[in-house]
């Protein structure tokens, strides 16, 4: 995946002028330091405190917002400094298979989606932009709507409620590319954001 493409794409697409992506291999959860270098890259790289390097905490920074991901291919992060909440998650494609994933959709949000791989990254994107207060217990629990095809590899959609309550101002986009898909969410301003 070229980071510099995704980068315009989602910037494109989001309306976040700020925003970018990063992605490299030995981010991966494959890696045993993976999760260590990637925070260690971020605190040398972007303002953040001592506190950032503690993998047993949600990372968090002063301003702007980040999220961070990993699947045994490559691992991640989205960052920006416009004033919003974000979200990310990467996942392997043959490993989300549509049985499983059925099980935490409605048939009608399962049949809206483009595939079960998108389904799921969205979802998982979806909660780590919400608010620690809001975020349901199961994913099951996010309900996504408005699916829309953008191009060959990018779709659009929101968070439309969340433990059945309707939800504003959250939106996902997520690109499935061969053999990975990727999903980043857009959310309102929030304390305490980059998870």
């Amino acid at each position: 995946m070229l980071t510099d493409s995704l980068t315009a794409d989602l910037q494109r697409i989001l309306n976040l002028s700020q925003l970018s992506i990063h992605l490299r291999e030995e981010w991966s959860s494959a890696q045993s330091a993976g999760r260590v270098q990637i925070r260690q890259y971020i605190f040398d790289t972007i303002e953040a405190n001592d506190c950032f390097l503690d993998t047993d905490k949600v990372p968090s920074l002063a301003q702007g917002s980040l999220s961070i991901s990993h699947d045994k291919m490559l691992g991640g992060f989205v960052h920006t400094t416009d004033n919003c909440s974000l979200g990310f998650d990467i996942e392997i494609n043959e490993r989300l298979n549509e049985k499983n994933v059925r099980r935490f959709a409605s048939e009608e949000e399962f049949l809206c989606a483009p595939s079960a791989s998108t389904l799921w990254t969205a979802k998982e994107a979806a909660y780590k932009a919400l608010p620690f207060t809001q975020q349901p217990t199961v994913i099951g629990e996010i309900e996504l709507t408005n699916w829309k095809n953008i191009d060959k590899n990018w779709s659009l959609c929101q968070i439309g409620s969340v433990q059945k309550r309707p939800v504003h101002g959250y939106t996902v986009a997520v690109y499935k590319g061969e053999k990975q898909t990727l999903a980043v969410v857009k959310g309102p301003p929030q304390q305490g954001t980059g998870k």
